[in-house]
């Protein structure tokens, strides 16, 4: 599911290229397709980031769920059960980490964490898509030029 989605992210990239190359009526380089792809990744990461927030916020102030919360609190709890088990002498170290990530600071650290990192990724693979869309363009034929 993961991987799926950041493939519709590339193809995201891929597919404004397509349609600039359409519009522009020239090939573009590798250097348009990673700004054009970069742009969309941009976009994508604001309209994702601000959907997220508004999500959570309406999970926990509206619905009254706890559900990022808990599962913060399992990821850590199982952090540490993991980390206790390969590493037995850092037990209390793990354990430390557990109980900070699973406080309301360390919830909200990485619960912004995570968005960042999906933002950049964003960035990142449509930047990528884009230019591999320039790319793809430059093997095809050149397009002709409409006259709107």
């Amino acid at each position: 599911m993961l991987v799926s989605g950041w493939l519709w992210v590339v193809i995201g990239g891929m597919a404004t290229l397509s349609l600039y190359r359409r519009r522009a009526g020239a090939v573009p380089t590798a250097r348009v397709g990673w700004r054009i792809g970069g742009v969309l990744g941009i976009l994508t990461a604001f309209l994702f980031t601000a959907f997220f927030s508004v999500r959570l916020l309406v999970e926990r102030f509206v619905l009254h769920s706890g559900e990022v919360e808990q599962q913060v609190h399992a990821a850590a709890m199982q952090f540490a059960d993991q980390y206790k088990h390969s590493y037995p002498e850092n037990a209390a170290a793990a354990l430390q980490a557990a109980h900070f990530i699973t406080s309301p600071d360390g919830t909200a650290a990485v619960v912004l964490a995570t968005a960042a990192f999906s933002a950049f990724t964003m960035i990142v693979f449509a930047a990528a898509g884009g230019a591999i869309g320039a790319r793809i363009a430059s093997l095809g034929k050149r397009p002709q030029r409409s006259s709107q």
